[in-house]
């Protein structure tokens, strides 16, 4: 099933199944959460983990993911995507 709108926010489902079906249809994911990027990554989607520096641990699980999962995973600093200039 295709979506009509190209990209969905999701806003902190209550459950794993209604992340589930947030997710069915769509071929990446753009999280800044972990258990969002485990999710996505588990279901096979390309996902890119945005890691907001905002405690160390955070960046550890990011980059096991990254080791663990490889080209399902891209990690980009939150920092480093705000200095873009995206015109």
């Amino acid at each position: 099933m295709k979506h009509s709108s190209p990209i969905k926010t999701i806003h902190m489902p209550s459950t794993l199944e209604d992340l589930n079906l947030s997710l069915e249809g769509y071929d990446a994911v753009i999280s800044m959460r972990y258990h969002g990027s485990l999710v996505a990554i588990a279901r096979g989607m390309k996902t890119l983990i945005v890691d907001y520096n905002t405690h160390s641990h955070y960046y550890n699980k990011n980059k096991y993911l990254k080791a663990t999962y490889g080209k399902a995973a891209t990690i980009q600093s939150f920092r480093d995507i705000t200095a873009m200039d995206i015109k």
